[in-house]
């Protein structure tokens, strides 16, 4: 039982990074971000083969998703005025950061709520061999974000000797 929920956490935590990444490369200009989520969503039914039944169900899952996304979109304005007002302060508000903090978990934790009956009904659907490529997927998908993310830091070049890059 512990593998199984440790899986269906890794699946929303992979689905929900996948598609909050096209929510950001939306964001940043990068296109529509429901046209973006459709094209994960054919990538995913492709690479575990889904059937209709399935597909039915990861779209459910996609519109919930995005649902989640829009509604963290909204509050992420007032979110950085909270947190300009803390950096502006003569001192730093241990407490105004802990509600910060606890507002992002409570947050998180709703979408949650809402979003496992869908993910639930589209692991259930998936037979052994799919569930398998799904997690083969979300570890590379994990490697591969992992590159990325050094993949941003400057290059370490050096100039008379001397380190430049930073």
């Amino acid at each position: 039982m512990h593998k199984k929920k440790n899986w269906i956490i890794g699946l929303a935590i992979g689905l929900g990074l996948t598609l909050m990444a096209s929510g950001a490369f939306a964001a940043k200009g990068g296109g529509d971000f429901q046209k973006h989520s459709d094209k994960i969503i054919k990538k995913i039914t492709k690479r575990l083969d889904l059937n209709e039944s399935q597909q039915e169900k990861l779209k459910a899952l996609s519109t919930k998703l995005v649902e989640a996304r829009k509604s963290a979109k909204e509050d992420k304005s007032s979110k950085k005025e909270q947190i300009k007002n803390i950096i502006l302060a003569d001192r730093l508000d241990e407490g105004a950061i802990r509600d910060l903090l606890n507002q992002r978990q409570k947050k998180q934790e709703e979408t949650l709520a809402a979003v496992f009956p869908e993910l639930s009904a589209f692991h259930a659907s998936l037979d052994a061999k799919q569930k398998e490529k799904a997690a083969k997927l979300i570890e590379k998908f994990s490697g591969k974000h992992g590159k990325r993310s050094k993949g941003m830091r400057p290059k370490k070049t050096k100039k008379n000797g001397e380190d430049t890059s930073y």
